[in-house]
């Protein structure tokens, strides 16, 4: 597997398309080198448009989508996402309630 970055966020989500925009935003406006990071949102079958709002994200910034629609869970679309990363260190972030960077 050919490494990217140097860490990974997994973001898992559930309905979280009012929420999504503003925790990619703010993932994003860090002052961090675009290619030093990745965010993997891992969905679970949501029916609220989260799923085309990720998609957005993905022609402009370093996010990958991996939707579920088999067995939902947190610890399982944490680990799907950990799978998939192409980089080294993990951080873990829930949407809900939204996580503010300052």
């Amino acid at each position: 597997m050919e490494l990217h970055g140097t860490f990974f966020f997994v973001v898992p989500t559930l309905k979280e398309a009012e929420n999504i925009d503003l925790l990619l935003t703010r993932i994003f406006s860090l002052k961090l080198t675009p290619d030093s990071f990745e965010v993997i949102v891992v969905d679970d079958a949501s029916t609220d448009g989260t799923p085309e709002r990720v998609r957005a994200w993905i022609e402009r910034a370093n996010v990958r989508f991996f939707e579920r629609k088999e067995n939902p869970g947190l610890a399982v679309s944490l680990l799907a996402g950990v799978i998939i990363a192409t980089s080294f260190a993990q951080g873990f972030l829930g949407v809900t309630p939204p996580i503010y960077f300052r």
